[in-house]
């Protein structure tokens, strides 16, 4: 199921809600797939990273983990993006 801007059903929408998943807005086109991986593998097992091209030169990166705990470590480490 899509969510779309006129859904005002809340139970839509906590149906679509991930909580293994976060989504990194734009950042640099230059980032790939193997450099998240790199980046949060640390944080545990990475299930899938999406990436989304947007205008310019930015995308925004989708990543599910295996677990919650995950999401947590992600959270607590505060990690950094570096520049590439």
């Amino acid at each position: 199921m899509e969510i779309s801007e006129q859904s005002n059903n809340i139970s839509d929408i906590n149906a679509e809600v991930d909580n293994t998943t976060i989504l990194i807005r734009n950042l640099n086109l230059k980032y790939s797939k193997e450099d998240l991986r790199r980046i949060f593998k640390e944080c545990g097992e990475i299930k899938k990273i999406s990436l989304i091209k947007k205008e310019k030169n930015l995308i925004d990166a989708k990543i599910s983990f295996e677990s919650m705990e995950s999401i947590l470590n992600v959270i607590e480490s505060k990690i950094k993006l570096i520049k590439i």
